[in-house]
């Protein structure tokens, strides 16, 4: 662009870029200039000087500023991060992807999520977003980490000046109601089955018992539930312990959960002690328990095995000492031992959130000695012990090997059951180890959930590819091609799905093995078709108020499972109007979810036939308007007819065959009359007159009338969890 500048004594002015350039003119008296300008005299400086017309205006080029959002981005950007720079998810950058890139390029973005992007690619995502690429310099590179920094390991076996005997840790196992909370009552003189509802152990049950017919040597033991639904909580009860016993009713002999409790077992590499209960019955049968344990490779001493068994009845008494003496003898040859000395090892059995005490577990101790103070590190959490106590929750000042303890001073978050947890130096590192391996689980996460995608894709893809060869034989399209942004269209199966009716629970348990156990119940659940179910929240500890308020918002139930319920909690539901149960029992909580699954599913409209009758004669009545209204003059044969129900019209075709029945009407009808009076329900042998909205319909005699009543008919939901 070029600006002359009029009357200019000795120069004219060339605007290139808003650089003013040197010509040589003549000099004029209307404006004052040097005789050469220099180069680099900015217009401004020129324009803002007088004459006599008037002054001159700037002239100039505005920059128009873009008003599409900014992605910063550089060559070779993982895909991770160009979804943060875009501000959207994975998920997202890769839905865009799949639908610009080619399909094998799409495949091996996501088969490989780490690997660079080229700069074609960055551009025509940004381009397809409507977006403004501003190119960055590339971070730097992440320092490499030195993993071992982070790693919490065992330590190597203590040296033999170091070792002290320890008292074994005894897992009772087997079927439920075999009587294994029973025996451990017997063991301890006390009446723990008193204390659980519906009679079944529903957490593990850790504590020390000192036995005075085996001189006041104590025994760890173990009390694992025995319902299916507990599976996880065995298993962790078998892999802490040093033996299992293995109860057997005599009258039941083996069932489901004890031939589970045996590969639990072996998995662990504990030996067992089977403990054949209820033999004081008189339906007992030992013989068939021991015949039906070899054909699980459990042999016993008898037979010329080296299993112990041994015939008791935990309700008497009955061969109790005989168990004792067999639980010390095997706990000799094992030659258990450890070292209260060095840093903290244990096991984490069981965890939950209780009102006083905040965030607990309980641990049995494996080496060391556990005291007020102690730092821990169990999984993706870490805590400073604030209190250690027993199961009679009389506090402790320190804790030693084989020792059931209840810890509480756990941040954050509850140590998950079966992991081990380690004493470290200070709680700096251990916040560092903990922060390390939630990025680890975070980067596994992802990296596996990237593979779901994938597969997903894939599989939306081959269904898209298939109707599209479909639709090819059938000559309604011209090619068979793909289409990469038909998967992300809405299919049926989406739009069906809207229509399913759903159930929202919140759901608070009292520990994490009975959270966990309805977890996996709840993940059995395979009646998607009837009635979605999805969970809320989930959690350890009572419900408060802020699951109150989230329920209230989505309209869902709040349950809880033996975890207890404040009364301010109970008026915040009511007034909230959110429904609010509480059960003690694994099976009746599973039985009222089915209820209120049923409660969801739309019954089905069914048509029952109520009433039949004949049409003896057909006339029309004036009704005030042009048209006269037919009439059908009906003799009820049989039942009732209501005039709210539906009313068919049928005439006969010129065979007798139901298929050549004509229907003329099937709907409701307008009103109903017997002697001149308007009624609402005529029954058999009546005579009555019936006039519908259709005024062109023509009745003829021997017209059959069937009156049907619509019932709704409630439907029961198709899941049936395992062991309910």
């Amino acid at each position: 662009m070029t600006c002359v500048l009029p009357s200019c004594s000795s120069t004219v002015l060339t605007l290139t870029k808003f650089v003013l350039k040197r010509i040589p003119l003549k000099t004029s008296r209307h404006f004052s200039c040097s005789p050469f300008l220099q180069k680099d005299h900015k217009l401004t400086e020129i324009l803002n000087k007088k004459n006599k017309r008037g002054k001159l205006q700037p002239v100039g080029i505005k920059k128009i500023e873009s008003k599409k959002p900014v992605a910063n981005v550089f060559d070779g950007i993982c895909l991770e991060r160009f979804a943060a720079s875009i501000g959207k998810d994975i998920d997202f950058l890769i839905d865009v992807i799949t639908q610009i890139a080619s399909e094998n390029k799409a495949d091996a973005i996501i088969s490989n999520p780490e690997a660079p992007l080229d700069r074609e690619l960055i551009l025509d995502v940004i381009s397809y977003l409507k977006m403004r690429p501003v190119w960055v310099p590339p971070p730097p590179k992440e320092e490499i980490i030195d993993e071992s920094e982070f790693q919490l390991y065992p330590q190597p076996p203590p040296p033999p000046t170091d070792l002290e005997k320890r008292a074994p840790i005894v897992a009772i196992m087997g079927h439920v109601d075999h009587g294994k909370t029973t025996l451990l009552d017997s063991l301890r003189r006390s009446n723990i089955v008193a204390q659980e509802f519906g009679g079944i152990t529903q957490h593990i049950g850790a504590f020390s018992v000192k036995l005075p017919s085996i001189g006041n040597l104590p025994v760890t033991f173990l009390d694992t539930p025995g319902h299916s639904a507990f599976k996880a909580m065995r298993q962790r009860g078998a892999q802490a312990t040093d033996l299992v016993v293995l109860v057997v009713a005599a009258d039941d002999s083996v069932m489901e959960q004890t031939v589970e409790a045996i590969k639990y077992a072996r998995e662990a590499g504990v030996p067992i002690i089977v403990a054949v209960n209820k033999c004081d019955k008189p339906t007992a049968n030992p013989e068939q328990v021991l015949n039906d344990l070899l054909k699980h490779d459990i042999i016993p001493e008898q037979f010329g095995g080296d299993t112990q068994v041994v015939n008791i009845s935990a309700l008497t008494g009955q061969g109790i000492e005989n168990l004792l003496e067999a639980i010390l003898l095997q706990s000799e040859i094992m030659h258990l031992c450890s070292t209260p000395k060095g840093l903290v090892e244990a096991t984490i059995v069981e965890s939950t959130n209780l009102p006083d005490l905040g965030l607990v577990c309980t641990a049995i101790i494996n080496r060391g000695t556990l005291k007020k103070g102690t730092i821990l590190v169990a999984g993706t959490c870490y805590g400073q012990v604030r209190t250690l106590s027993n199961e009679f929750d009389k506090f402790l000042d320190e804790a030693g090997p084989s020792t059931p303890v209840r810890i509480s001073g756990w941040k954050d978050e509850l140590p998950p059951p079966g992991e081990l947890a380690f004493e470290v130096a200070n709680l700096s590192k251990a916040k560092k180890i903990v922060e390390f391996r939630r990025q680890k689980k975070m980067d596994t996460m992802f990296v596996e959930d990237l593979k779901i995608i994938a597969k997903r894709k894939e599989k939306a893809r081959e269904k898209y590819r298939q109707q599209r060869f479909e639709l090819f034989k059938q000559g309604i399209i011209a090619r068979a091609g793909h289409s990469p942004d038909a998967y992300t269209k809405p299919n049926l199966e989406e739009i069906v799905a809207l229509e399913i009716p759903s159930l929202t629970i919140i759901l608070r348990c009292d520990v994490d093995g009975a959270l966990e156990a309805l977890k996996n119940v709840l993940s059995t659940y395979n009646a998607k078709d009837q009635v979605r179910l999805k969970i809320a929240n989930a959690g350890v500890g009572p419900l408060t108020e802020k699951d109150l308020e989230l329920a209230a918002d989505i309209g869902a139930y709040a349950l809880s499972f033996n975890a207890p319920i404040h009364q301010y909690i109970r008026d915040v539901a009511k007034r909230k109007g959110v429904p609010l149960e509480e059960f003690h029992v694994i099976y009746k909580l599973v039985d009222r979810l089915k209820e209120l699954l049923t409660q969801k599913i739309t019954p089905i409209i069914e048509r029952r036939l109520v009433g039949s009758g004949t049409v003896i004669r057909a006339y029309k009545l004036k009704d005030g308007q042009k048209k006269k209204q037919p009439v059908a003059g009906i003799k009820v044969d049989w039942g009732k007819m209501d005039r709210k129900f539906i009313w068919r019209f049928v005439r006969s075709g010129n065979t007798m065959s139901e298929e050549d029945n004509i229907t003329l009407y099937e709907g409701t009808i307008n009103s109903m009359e017997c002697e001149g009076q308007a009624i609402n329900q005529a029954t058999t042998d009546m005579q009555i007159g019936v006039a519908i909205t259709d005024k062109n319909l023509t009745y003829k005699e021997d017209d059959r009338v069937e009156v049907f009543e619509e019932v709704q008919v409630p439907q029961q939901i198709n899941w049936n969890p395992p062991g309910f």
